[in-house]
């Protein structure tokens, strides 16, 4: 499991999920803000696949991908997101 709290993620890059990369995985992200992150192709701020993703009182802001999901791309799995701002 991923916990996420109180926290910045900024300007940063990968294939996918420039902020947050998570395979099969539980993620959790709260009262953080994910800005200016970039996922070549998929989930700029944050690329989940076949996992359990859950966002709440956070920001994410400026992300993008080349193809989908700029902000949050989740693949066969579960999303939750709870006073939020995409």
């Amino acid at each position: 499991m991923l916990s996420v709290s109180n926290s910045t993620l900024g300007g940063n890059s990968g294939i996918e999920g420039g902020g947050i990369y998570s395979d099969r995985g539980t993620v959790s992200v709260s009262n953080s803000t994910l800005v200016d992150n970039w996922g070549r192709d998929y989930g700029g701020g944050i690329y989940s696949n076949g996992g359990a993703l859950s966002v709440s009182n956070s920001t994410l802001v400026g992300n993008s991908s080349r193809n989908n999901g700029g902000g949050i791309y989740s693949n066969d799995g579960t999303l939750s997101v709870t006073n939020s701002t995409l």
